[in-house]
């Protein structure tokens, strides 16, 4: 699994991966093949310019993962391979509701000329990304969808792709 980052972060870890790897992660024939590019992705703070626009600031942390993942090569980055990314969820925040705007900006990772084939939602305890009230069965205690689980709303997201 690869954690995005800044600017060329994905990039350089791919690279940094296959190398150390070496050709048998390539090789379909060979049980060390790597098949997938997992991607581990959060939004938060870092992604938001206005702060009353959480939801642009999770569609731009998407937008800029997918950008990122686009920039691996085939030959030593795993550029020819589909991409997951795992741990979909917005970090620092502690209130059910704001994970709305990770969920509502999900479609932003199967834009045209995406690599990006499934997304996987962070649903578990978090250990130092700062939030809580990200699990699946969590109700939404604020705005247009409360009273629904996280759950709910991401299985309506996910039937909508």
């Amino acid at each position: 699994m690869i954690i995005a980052g800044g600017p060329g972060a994905i990039k350089k870890r791919a690279g940094d991966f296959y190398r150390a790897c070496g050709d048998e992660c390539k090789d379909p024939n060979s049980p060390a093949y790597i098949d997938i590019i997992a991607v581990n992705a959060f939004c938060g703070p870092w992604n938001i310019n206005d702060p009353s626009d959480t939801e642009q600031g999770c569609r731009n942390g998407a937008s800029f993962v997918v950008d990122e993942v686009k920039k691996l090569s085939s030959d030593h980055e795993g550029g020819d391979l589909p991409v997951y990314i795992t741990n979909w969820s917005r970090l620092h925040t502690s209130k059910t509701a704001d994970q709305l705007a990770a969920m509502d900006a999900t479609d932003e990772f199967f834009k045209e000329d995406s690599p990006v084939q499934r997304v996987y939602w962070f649903g578990a305890r978090d250990f130092g990304g700062g939030s809580s009230k990200n699990y699946l069965t969590d109700t939404i205690e604020s705005g247009a969808r409360a009273g629904k689980s996280l759950g709910e709303v991401w299985n309506k997201e996910c039937n909508s792709l």
